[in-house]
């Protein structure tokens, strides 16, 4: 889901009280690519990526696969 990764950046940015350009400083590379990590509507996030910047703001990334069948 785009929306809730986009979101999800945003919020572990913000938190951590650092601009678009002072993360992209952290983990090498330019502000547009946060820019563009932070959009909505942008579909391209890496595991790679987030896993750079989760690094960067002292985080972990977690991943589930969970089953869609109900009941």
């Amino acid at each position: 889901r785009p929306f809730e990764i986009a979101q999800m950046i945003y919020d572990a940015r913000t938190a951590a009280g650092l601009t678009q350009q002072q993360l992209a400083d952290l983990i090498g590379t330019k502000q547009p690519v946060i820019s563009q990590l932070e959009n909505a509507d942008y579909e391209g996030q890496s595991l790679a990526m987030l896993e750079r910047i989760a690094d960067a703001l002292h985080l972990e990334v977690q991943l589930w696969l969970v089953s869609q069948r109900q009941g």
